[in-house]
């Protein structure tokens, strides 16, 4: 069948086409006109091959908060003539809904998809002309071609959307084409947002565990982070690794963290009450710091137990930052105001240039795992993460390691200069009746002392790897594992 024949006719811009179902903004067709003209020309044509492609603006909603919705529909209007100029003429845009824009392909297959979705994405690193400025806004792309990905029209674009979900989970301005495993994703985080939402009406399967964190060298205790943890009556324990990300694509992610920074205060005015005023550190996501109800949601929960700002700390990863810069900026600066501090977490691990650690009120950068993991066996690890506490320090930031498991690796980050850490090698994830225990054995100058500026344990008589735990008492002993053992998620 020839293309012209496949394409019949009602494609937009035919002469008595209907406008029912087009978007006004744009004038292209909505989800429904497409999904219906793509499932008539399917049934008409089976052989014949098609793509789809999805795209997603990356910052949308930084341009929308920040400029307003004015100019976020201007920069919509830019977009499609952006695409349109890229796009061949037998290509059928349609805007799907927000800033989520759908392009079919005819005959074209999936090798053909990747190099269009590139060269879209390529486009796009131009800036747009938006009113009297200029905005920049990259776009992630996933596709499916028919009948090698999917063989119905539904299922095309279903499984393009699914291939979108994953470019964006990847990075920004990602590029992914439909894999199996990814309906395989999709299905497991159906059942794990049904089964949070039954956890969350609950209210007896979610606790937070909390890792104590020590200052360097003086090894002083100096606060907690909290870790939420699910235990479920039948699943058992479902570890973060799971939920988190099926609870980012259900929309769940923020009644989950308004519970966590709930519960977070809760645990901490008790702390407070016990005799034990320890800072919180409490992980937000991207969605939680783009709301203009952070703020407010803090103050009140901090009032409720009487806890002063300084009581806790946020920590946000580099991508929630990076998501919407000028918004999570602005928010940032009236938490600093407020009196609450913040951290970037997993520091490192993000895509984005260390240039925005200039304009944010920041009080610490969290060393991630994974270069602490190589401390002992990688030069260019040892020499990264010196770059890392000087850059920081340069910058008036403290540097906390995370996962720290041996006491070679204390001992090098020490060497380094860095300002604290946690892991097992002190103490794993403590619920709060253990947090107790522990803070009950624990002797403030006993623990965690460290010779001189050399950065050298002190021994205990006993082996490397269990060099100052002694002193921490019974709980922290108990939670010790050497490197190497299964460790997991846990190692907070």
């Amino acid at each position: 069948m020839k293309l012209r024949q496949w394409l019949g006719t009602g494609r937009p811009g035919d002469d008595g086409a209907s406008r029912v179902g087009f978007d006004p903004l744009t004038g292209l067709p909505g989800r429904v006109w497409l999904q219906d003209w793509l499932d008539r020309r399917l049934r008409s044509a089976p052989a014949f091959p098609v793509a789809a492609l999805l795209l997603d603006l990356d910052n949308f909603r930084a341009i929308n908060d920040c400029d307003g919705y004015e100019q976020g529909d201007c920069l919509l209007l830019r977009v499609v003539e952006r695409l349109r100029a890229g796009l061949p003429e037998e290509a059928v845009l349609a805007r799907m809904g927000g800033d989520e824009f759908c392009v079919l392909l005819p005959g074209v297959d999936a090798e053909g998809a990747r190099m269009r979705a590139l060269q879209l994405r390529e486009a796009f690193m131009e800036p747009f002309r938006v009113g009297p400025g200029l905005r920049y806004s990259s776009c992630s792309i996933g596709f499916a071609a028919y009948p090698a990905d999917a063989n119905t029209a539904a299922s095309l674009v279903c499984r393009a959307d699914m291939a979108l979900y994953r470019a964006k989970a990847q990075r920004r301005g990602g590029v992914c084409r439909f894999r199996p495993e990814l309906a395989q994703r999709a299905e497991d985080h159906l059942e794990m947002q049904s089964l949070l939402r039954e956890a969350l009406r609950a209210g007896d399967q979610l606790t937070l565990h909390f890792q104590p964190q020590f200052h360097l060298p003086g090894g002083h205790l100096q606060g907690v982070e909290a870790l939420l943890r699910w235990t479920h009556p039948q699943h058992g324990d479902i570890p973060p690794s799971r939920f988190v990300p099926a609870a980012e694509a259900g929309g769940l992610i923020g009644e989950l963290g308004d519970w966590v920074l709930s519960e977070a205060c809760r645990c901490a005015g008790m702390l407070h009450d016990a005799g034990w005023p320890l800072r919180v550190a409490i992980n937000l996501s991207a969605l939680q710091l783009c709301s203009t109800e952070l703020v407010e949601r803090v103050r009140i929960e901090l009032s409720k137990y009487a806890l002063p700002p300084e009581s806790i700390e946020i920590e946000l990863t580099e991508s929630a930052v990076v998501e919407s810069p000028e918004l999570a900026a602005a928010v940032m600066r009236e938490l600093a105001d407020f009196g609450v501090r913040t951290t970037i977490d997993d520091f490192g691990t993000g895509f984005s240039s260390l240039s925005y650690l200039c304009g944010l009120p920041v009080s610490a950068i969290k060393v991630d795992r994974s270069f602490v993991r190589q401390l002992e066996v990688s030069e260019k690890a040892r020499k990264l993460v010196q770059g890392l506490v000087r850059l920081a320090h340069s910058l008036d930031l403290a540097v906390i390691a995370e996962g720290v498991e041996t006491a070679r690796q204390l001992s090098l980050l020490c060497g380094y200069g860095c300002d604290g850490f946690q892991g097992w090698l002190a103490s794993k994830a403590l619920s709060v009746a253990d947090l107790c225990e522990f803070l009950s054995d624990y002797r403030p100058g006993t623990a965690w002392g460290l010779a001189g500026c050399r950065g050298e344990l002190l021994a205990c008589g006993k082996s490397s790897d269990c060099c100052a735990l002694p002193l921490l008492g019974s709980v922290a002993m108990a939670s010790f594992r050497p490197a190497g053992g299964a460790c997991g998620y846990q190692t907070g």
